[in-house]
């Protein structure tokens, strides 16, 4: 069991797609208003299921920093409204930016045109971190970045296997050239540099 094409289509890396097991669990408004951070499995922040009512949902987890002030362990998602209406789902949870919309997947279009939440949705879980300006209660202006909860760690973990491989192949080059006398390529140490600032910047932030 997957979930539909049309959703599929929307994200790039399927592998960050955790399936979790809901169906003897009920919601007090009878929709997918009942993930909580335990269901988020394996150090996962992506999951997907099916409920008691065969329709299709999918959660994340993220923290965002709304105006600077840091909150962590939001959930978010996005579900299918009704049994019989396969394409027509809405947002529930801790919504990007307040707002909660329906969004029909059109027949037969594979890459839908998003210009709401539904947008954000798949652009978070493609990069792992967005940021968005809108107008919010009072008319106040906010900017807002979202990040999957584990965004840090795996970017950190990503640069750390670079990393290793950068080191290794410059350790290979100046064994190599201390030999015949010529210096170390200096576009592998500026590259090491630059990773390793990144990371310093990731871990700091």
């Amino acid at each position: 069991m997957e979930l539909p094409s049309f959703i599929l289509n929307q994200i790039i890396n399927k592998d960050n797609l955790t399936p979790i097991n809901v169906n003897k669990r009920y919601g007090s408004t009878g929709y997918i208003d009942y993930i909580i951070n335990e269901d988020f499995i394996n150090n996962s922040d992506i999951i997907w299921g099916i409920d008691n009512a065969q329709r299709y949902f999918l959660s994340i987890n993220y923290n965002s920093y709304i105006n600077g002030v840091f909150n962590e362990n939001n959930i978010m998602t996005i579900f299918q409204r009704y049994t019989d209406q396969k394409r027509l789902w809405v947002t529930c949870g801790k919504v990007f930016c307040n707002e909660a919309v329906v969004f029909n997947f059109i027949e037969n279009e594979l890459n839908h045109t998003f210009n709401n939440i539904f947008g954000l949705f798949f652009e978070i879980i493609n990069n792992g971190k967005i940021t968005t300006e809108y107008i919010g209660w009072d008319n106040i202006p906010i900017v807002a970045t979202y990040e999957l909860t584990n965004f840090k760690f795996n970017k950190l973990k990503e640069i750390k296997q670079k990393l290793i491989l950068l080191k290794y192949v410059l350790k290979i080059q100046r064994n190599f050239k201390e030999r015949i006398q010529i210096p170390p390529n200096g576009w592998l140490v500026q590259k090491l540099l630059q990773e390793s600032m990144i990371a310093q910047r990731l871990y700091i932030h």
